[in-house]
């Protein structure tokens, strides 16, 4: 059986991947680079998805939310495997990654059913938030075992009454 670390090694390079696609994205939404590689069929157009309506909330670029969230997610991750006693939990983890793939899920809906268009490297990122918030899950799993273990050690070592 694996531990709580096992799980979370992975998580720190997806995470770092999604930094480096929002970063991409958000160059891209303000129109510094061209993601003309991402046109590859009349579906899909990385250019037009990030200069549509729905590419910000509140002024603030989606790609920009991305940026912040796969790098929150990179620092739990990283607390989670480096530290002997990480100050957080598996869940926290989970909770971020939770958000993020809700998100991702949302904004992959607005790009099929509202602008009939994919952003490949949108659903890039999305997948990466979904591989993360599976080994969030795994890593809150193997927690668990730990724990469950753990308190069965800790009673069959005590003395009967």
């Amino acid at each position: 059986m694996r531990g709580v670390r096992a799980y979370v090694v992975p998580v720190p390079l997806l995470a770092i991947a999604g930094v480096g696609i929002s970063a991409f994205l958000l160059a891209n939404h303000y129109q510094v680079v061209s993601a003309a590689f991402c046109s590859i069929a009349s579906w899909s157009d990385c250019d037009r998805v990030n200069a549509s309506a729905w590419s910000e909330i509140a002024g603030v670029p989606v790609a920009a939310l991305g940026l912040i969230g796969f790098s929150v997610i990179a620092a739990l991750a990283l607390e989670l495997r480096l530290r002997e006693v990480p100050r957080f939990r598996p869940w926290h983890l989970f909770a971020v990654a939770l958000g993020g793939a809700a998100f991702g899920t949302y904004l992959t809906l607005v790009e099929v059913m509202v602008l009939g268009l994919f952003c490949l490297l949108c659903l890039a990122s999305f997948l990466l938030g979904i591989a993360i918030l599976a080994f969030a899950v795994l890593a809150i799993l193997a927690e668990r075992r730990e724990l469950v273990r753990k308190a069965a050690l800790g009673s069959s070592t005590q003395d009967p009454p």
